[in-house]
């Protein structure tokens, strides 16, 4: 599903780096660490050749040289790096996340939308809980808390993977569904009127319906925030 994924941020290491000091897999890894350290033996061969000219070690000496006090440093800083490159991903989810429902947030949304080029063919749909304050009101935000998480997973499991699904305000959502026709849309948008069902005691049940108003994305001039 379109939940908090793909936002573009500055980060603090350029992403080439990253790249290279936080590989995904434990060969590729162990290669860099090697390579890292065949870096630092070329280093002292170079300058064991300035120093010494034609009395200096072989550049498979510098290495093996290399690797005792190498080695320690480079595995050091490989797992520095990488940890601090997962702290940023998750840094980075984090601000595209509603905390509550786990969809994109507002932020999120609006900057995955702005992405869609002109033109494009689909559908933007906006979803509104009925009656909510009702139940805020009635049972408390606790409870309320939960009819919106269940909310949240009624559009998730009635979309497509990889429509884009948010949480823009208190009790209305948003999704986008790139490619999507009407006939589609339609059939989309029956399921989620039917809202969603929460027990809240031994015989008292909330049930939430749901409006949905759509409308198609290339009838849209603009996408106001």
């Amino acid at each position: 599903m379109g939940i908090a994924k793909g936002m573009k941020e500055n980060v603090a290491i350029p992403d080439r780096i990253i790249a290279f000091v936080a590989p995904r897999g434990s060969l590729d890894y162990w290669s860099k660490v090697f390579l890292l350290i065949l870096i630092i033996g070329l280093m002292n061969f170079i300058r064991d050749n300035i120093e010494h000219g034609s009395g200096a070690d072989s550049l498979f000496a510098n290495v093996i040289e290399a690797a005792p006090i190498g080695l320690p440093f480079c595995l050091l800083s490989l797992s520095l790096i990488g940890r601090l490159k997962r702290v940023q991903d998750n840094l980075i989810a984090l601000a595209a996340t509603d905390m509550l429902t786990g969809l994109n947030n507002r932020r999120a949304f609006y900057e995955r939308v702005a992405e869609i080029p002109d033109g494009t063919n689909g559908v933007l749909m906006i979803i509104d809980a009925d009656h909510f304050k009702r139940v805020n009101d009635t049972y408390g935000h606790g409870i309320g808390d939960l009819c919106l998480q269940q909310i949240a997973k009624h559009l998730i499991a009635s979309v497509r993977e990889n429509d884009i699904v948010a949480r823009i305000g208190g009790e209305e959502f948003a999704v986008v569904m790139l490619g999507a026709d009407r006939e589609t849309a339609e059939g989309i948008g029956a399921r989620l009127v039917e809202g969603v069902m929460l027990e809240v005691g031994q015989d008292d049940t909330i049930t939430v319906t749901l409006s949905v108003g759509a409308v198609m994305l290339a009838h849209l001039k603009h996408f106001d925030t």
